[in-house]
């Protein structure tokens, strides 16, 4: 084998090799369903929330579709919006701007949003209830 059959030989491979690592990058990426630790908490805390509400007799949409976005607890009817939130400090950068983008459509759209803490909804469901009811008569009055 020559050296210019060799050049070709190993620039193939190379190429080849980029090609499977590529595809299994992309694959892995559109794949990933599993939910990771803190989205399973995250659900939990939704689940609490959205009960919470349930057992004061609020009647709330769990998982709201909201164009491209998903909002944890909705009251549609009067657009206000429950987000549930594990720890901001553990959030990383591009999760912090997707909610921050996700907020302010939704404001931009006439919704009010409201964030909670986990500690918060753990510690003080019932005042978050109380928060939410009161945001609900103040909207369904001015309207």
């Amino acid at each position: 084998m020559n050296l210019t059959m060799f050049i070709e030989y190993a620039a193939f491979m190379s190429l080849m090799v980029l090609a499977i690592l590529l595809t299994l990058r992309v694959k892995d990426k559109n794949e990933d369903t599993t939910l990771s630790e803190s989205e399973v908490f995250s659900s939990t805390l939704v689940r609490k929330l959205y009960e919470g509400f349930l057992s004061h007799g609020l009647q709330p949409t769990l998982q709201y579709r909201c164009d491209q976005y998903t909002i944890d607890v909705a009251f549609p009817e009067l657009k206000i919006a429950v987000e549930a939130v594990e720890h901001d400090f553990l959030i990383s950068s591009d999760v912090w701007e997707r909610e921050w983008e996700k907020e302010s459509y939704l404001k931009n759209h006439g919704w009010t949003v409201m964030r909670f803490s986990g500690a918060r909804i753990d510690e003080d469901l019932s005042r978050i209830v109380e928060k939410v009811s009161r945001e609900m008569t103040s909207k369904s009055n001015s309207s």
